[in-house]
């Protein structure tokens, strides 16, 4: 296996953290399937200094390259990231190493910092987070760098779903610029490039057999986006999937998921037997 592609992760994500296992322990309790009017989840802020700064980015408000597919891999790697796998240059990235800055905490390249998003549920089931304006990193890390928003930034978000094939599920980003949704490891959703709102849905039954989806186990969603360039920003997900949160930077615990992932799924399944 290629050491920088990790294949589809198999039910459990191998460097899930205790705080991951909680948190599908709590979803197969409590049922997938809950009407919750809202659900919340935390992702990861990291912001950059733009290209024309002392000391900027290169790949932060270098050019307008319009929509470009096959910027990254087609599975997140064993640090659970894409990799940029196209030549130096596409889609306005400088290389695979400056790449790799966006998604990691860096000391002196970026600033990260948490923030949460709301997904509200409306009477047709679907769960929807929409921001026409999203700029999260307003007067945060390096600041705004002479402009009136911050413009140069990443937002990485993670969650746990359990799969239900009779639900039909879908999910939808809309948004610009690059967006990478990963489901299960593997890439559902290829929104890169600095490009105006853009959207792409996946359905889940359609990809169930090519992404290793089984009927009744948990898996991952994974939301991977880039504000490089002015003026816009705008982040848009809707889907009828019951999320749960889970951490951006899990930390393996191999001992812990051996006992309590097995009982999450146990718990999870028992709860389908049941219905």
């Amino acid at each position: 296996m290629d050491p920088e592609a990790a294949g589809p992760l198999a039910i459990i994500n191998p460097v899930m953290n205790l705080k991951f296992i909680i948190a599908i322990c709590a979803l197969a309790v409590t049922g997938i399937a809950s009407a919750q009017v809202t659900t919340t989840l935390t992702g990861r802020v990291r912001d950059f200094k733009m290209r024309n700064t002392q000391g900027g980015h290169p790949d932060f408000e270098w050019q307008v390259s319009g929509h470009k597919k096959g910027m990254v891999s087609q599975y997140t790697n064993n640090a659970g990231k894409p990799n940029f796998v196209a030549p130096n240059g596409y889609g306005g990235v400088t290389s695979k190493d400056t790449f790799n800055q966006w998604f990691n905490d860096t000391a002196g390249v970026n600033v990260g910092f948490d923030m949460p998003i709301t997904l509200t549920r409306a009477n047709n089931g679907v769960y929807t987070y929409s921001n026409q304006n999203f700029f999260a990193a307003d007067n945060k890390g390096f600041g705004n760098q002479g402009y009136n928003r911050n413009y140069g930034f990443t937002y990485e978000v993670n969650s746990t779903f359990g799969y239900e094939a009779s639900k039909n599920h879908k999910f939808t980003f809309t948004g610009d610029d690059d967006v990478w949704v990963y489901i299960n490891g593997k890439l559902a959703i290829d929104l890169g490039g600095v490009h105006g709102a853009l959207s792409q849905t996946v359905d889940l039954n359609s990809i169930a057999s090519s992404f290793n989806l089984v009927d009744g186990n948990n898996y991952n969603i994974q939301v991977f986006y880039a504000e490089r360039h002015t003026t816009q920003s705008s982040f848009r997900i809707d889907t009828t999937i019951p999320l749960v949160n889970a951490p951006v930077n899990p930390v393996p615990e191999p001992a812990t998921m051996a006992v309590l992932g097995m009982g999450a799924l146990a718990l999870f399944r028992r709860k389908r037997a049941s219905k």
